[in-house]
């Protein structure tokens, strides 16, 4: 389990969590860039008391745990595989060459 409490950059440190299929605590500002829905791809809590409550709830539950990891796995897969990001830049690249 990796609580995330801050949101820098593109988020990569919830990504790594995430593409390692660890279960994330993270407060909405660490996931302000993603698509991440709370609840099926990480627990999203705003304030010390709902993220130690979070943190708590994965502690307490191994099924919940494996949940989010596998669902947080398949996120990053979906939607931040290199392959796919490469095609849209090369796509991009074309059409600027293009004009």
């Amino acid at each position: 389990m990796t609580p995330i409490p801050y949101g820098v950059g593109i988020q990569n440190k919830v990504l790594e969590a995430m593409a390692c299929g660890t279960p994330v605590v993270a407060t909405p500002q660490a996931v302000s860039a993603l698509d991440v829905v709370d609840g099926q791809h990480a627990l999203v809590a705003d304030g010390p008391v709902p993220f130690a409550a979070a943190v708590l709830r994965l502690l307490g539950d191994a099924n919940l745990c494996k949940y989010l990891g596998d669902s947080g796995r398949c996120y990053v897969e979906q939607r931040h595989d290199w392959r796919g990001i490469v095609e849209r830049l090369e796509e991009t690249y074309a059409q600027v060459i293009a004009r």
